[in-house]
């Protein structure tokens, strides 16, 4: 079937008298029950939500207000910035509840405000329940001058940089999400829901901002679905359900000035009652421009109908990719990956992707791990095949679904697993990946902390080994994006640890951050047999293998009758043509050593458990986690060749993407 041409593509250019126009990347989590919320729906929780929000923004480091499963009263809150950190989270798993009487949340004419702010996400895929029932009755029988003022259920306002993405909200008094007088506001993935009768109860309603979009929302009210005031710029409308509802509407209050310029929607139109925008554009041109105060107005509105008859318009975006320019067998360098631009793609799993089920995702984060550089080299011996030269490099990412034709995943889900590095990815086999429920956890760290190096950490203490209490654990390359788990893990299993690292700073996070019993630079010790004597005087009854070369040299003669070494890695090894042999092989017979590599992807069948016992962990503060986040995908390479020259603190990762 042929594309559908637009219902409307207006472009107008409107010229007045006036000159001049009036101005229109480890993060602490503080949950609301430690501060006394209650999650019984009846107890007041403002108290308690507006005090883990203070301490939250008062936070140097990226930080999480935590709503956890349960219904909460609450009975009016404003979280208010400036914060100290520029990423700030209000994760939203339970319900949030307005008060049962109408009347009770004051006269502000807002429940839940944030107002402010520079870099905050309100996520977490829970609800707020405006209760607006009550007061649209009594609109119904009395009027609205025998009721109290109604509520807007969340304003987001004076802010920038925020994210709204998967919250449900229901039955608002009135608008159900407001955005005023914000720049760069992203709503996503969110539920609006009030009955066909329930009274201005508009989904999305925005005022004098700029560079607001809302895509992949469905909304389902009483009036618009999504409203427009006046001195807005720059509205990205996309992929919204709206139905019941009256469409979008714009620009209707004809005492003040009104300004929109750059708007672009492509509206799904699910019900037969929703009115189009063709209807409200024309209806309301009148409305849009007045002479006294606006100079100058560019207005773009593309209408796009489908279902039935008609189909959704393509929708595209250029993809760019880091991509291998031939194999080498030395240390990786940055020019040996280019950033090339692999031109437009459309943003849909193709007819023909593989043969089967498929999934378009755009990346959001990528993680930088030492065994890509295996893949680098024309070696097929491998247990995981070299990328192939000129094609994107792959590794293990988070991405947001665009499109899918596979069943257990749909568009605006997040998932991580392995991906391309690029922009956008298709995805052939998508029973890989796996679904991500967003929560107080930031998204990167499922690369890192319950991600494959978390995984391999768990899997190579616990399951290679065999800890006991009261051991003596070695941990190499202890503040990389394992060792720092290895060793937080060794510590709460009652060991002693101590961990090796390449700098004063990484030892000095070893001692003070991850609570390591000691720590050393290798870099400052001439004798590394007698630096570890010094601190395992007893010796060494587990040692977690990174580095490999001299020091598990010098660890053999140090392990004690029975020791254990996991071998995980060996980074020393990587970039070196000719790989250092171990010269301290007699005291496997002496000592009676086990030692093992493993992979963790062998011990599949424990990755929910790991993610049960980590999240616990991360949750109750007995885990902290620490990356490096490298921003812009043309970032990668370098952050990929830092990590074979111990420029990274933490683990490596790669922000492609905020959206």
């Amino acid at each position: 079937m042929a594309m559908a041409k637009p219902v409307l593509s207006l472009l107008v250019h409107l010229h007045a008298a006036l000159l001049f126009l009036p101005d229109p990347a480890g993060g602490a989590v503080y949950n609301v029950l430690r501060y006394g919320a209650r999650p019984d729906g009846a107890t007041d929780a403002a108290g308690p939500f507006l005090r883990a929000w203070a301490d939250a923004c008062r936070s140097p480091r990226p930080a999480t207000v935590y709503v956890p499963p349960g219904r909460y009263l609450v009975r009016s809150a404003t979280f208010t910035g400036p914060c100290h950190s520029s990423a700030v989270t209000f994760a939203i798993a339970g319900t949030v509840v307005a008060p049962a009487r109408y009347g009770a949340r004051g006269s502000s004419g807002r429940w839940i405000t944030f107002e402010n702010m520079d870099g905050l996400v309100v996520s977490g895929g829970g609800t707020l329940d405006g209760r607006g029932r009550a007061l649209w009755a009594c609109r119904r029988r009395g009027g609205q001058r025998d009721c109290p003022n109604p509520t807007s259920s969340l304003t987001i306002a004076n802010s920038r940089n925020v994210v709204v993405a998967g919250v449900r909200s229901v039955d608002s008094e009135l608008f159900h999400v407001v955005v005023l007088q914000c720049h760069g506001v992203t709503v996503r993935g969110v539920t609006v829901e009030a009955p066909a009768d329930s009274p201005n109860t508009d989904g999305i309603h925005m005022h004098m901002s700029s560079h607001v979009s809302v895509y992949d929302a469905r909304i389902s009210t009483g009036d618009d679905c999504i409203s427009i005031g006046p001195g807005n710029s720059h509205l990205w409308i996309e992929r919204v359900a709206c139905g019941p509802g009256h469409g979008i509407r714009g620009c209707y209050v004809p005492h003040e000035y009104c300004l929109i310029s750059f708007l672009r929607v492509g509206l799904n139109l699910i019900d037969s009652t929703t009115r189009s925008i063709v209807d409200q554009a024309l209806a309301h041109l009148s409305l849009i421009f007045f002479p006294l105060y606006a100079l100058f107005l560019t207005l773009l509105v593309e209408q796009f109908l489908y279902g039935g008859m008609e189909q959704e318009p393509k929708a595209v975006a250029r993809n760019r990719k880091v991509v291998l320019r031939g194999y080498i067998d030395r240390a990786p360098r940055e020019d040996d990956m280019e950033l090339v631009d692999g031109g437009a793609l459309e943003l849909r799993v193709p007819e023909c992707a593989g043969g089967g089920p498929a999934v378009l995702v755009k990346n959001l984060y990528l993680s930088c791990d030492p065994y890509m550089r295996g893949r680098m080299r024309d070696f097929q011996g491998s247990y995981i095949p070299p990328f192939k030269p000129g094609s994107p490099i792959e590794g293990f990412g988070v991405g947001r679904v665009v499109d899918s034709t596979y069943p257990g995943l749909s568009a605006g889900d997040i998932v991580s697993g392995m991906t391309g590095w690029e922009d956008y990815s298709l995805i052939t086999k998508p029973e890989q990946l796996t679904k991500i429920q967003q929560s107080d956890i930031p998204l990167s760290y499922h690369l890192g902390l319950l991600g494959m190096p978390g995984f391999t950490a768990y899997v190579g203490f616990y399951e290679i080994c065999s800890p006991k209490k009261g051991e003596f654990v070695f941990v190499s390359a202890a503040s990389g994006a394992v060792g720092q788990i290895v060793g937080q893990l060794a510590k709460l299993h009652g060991c002693y640890v101590v961990g090796s690292a390449g700098t004063n700073q990484k030892v000095e996070l070893l001692k003070e951050k991850f609570g390591f019993d000691a720590a050393f630079n290798y870099k400052e010790e001439p004798d590394l047999t007698a630096a570890l004597k010094r601190y395992f005087p007893e010796g060494i009854d587990i040692y977690f293998e990174n580095v490999g070369g001299p020091m598990l040299d010098a660890v053999l003669l140090n392990m004690r009758v029975h020791g254990r070494i996991a071998v995980c890695g060996m980074v020393s090894q990587h970039g070196v043509t000719a790989p250092a042999g171990i010269h301290n092989l007699f005291s496997f017979i002496s000592k009676r050593i086990e030692m093992k590599g493993f992979i963790q992807s062998d011990y599949v069948h424990l990755f929910p458990q790991f993610v049960d016992d980590i999240t616990k962990h991360y949750r109750d503060g007995k885990i902290v986690y620490v990356e490096d986040v490298s921003i812009g995908l043309e970032s990668g390479p370098a952050a990929f060749v830092g990590l074979f020259s111990g420029k990274n603190v933490g683990k490596q990762v790669v922000r492609v993407s905020q959206d």
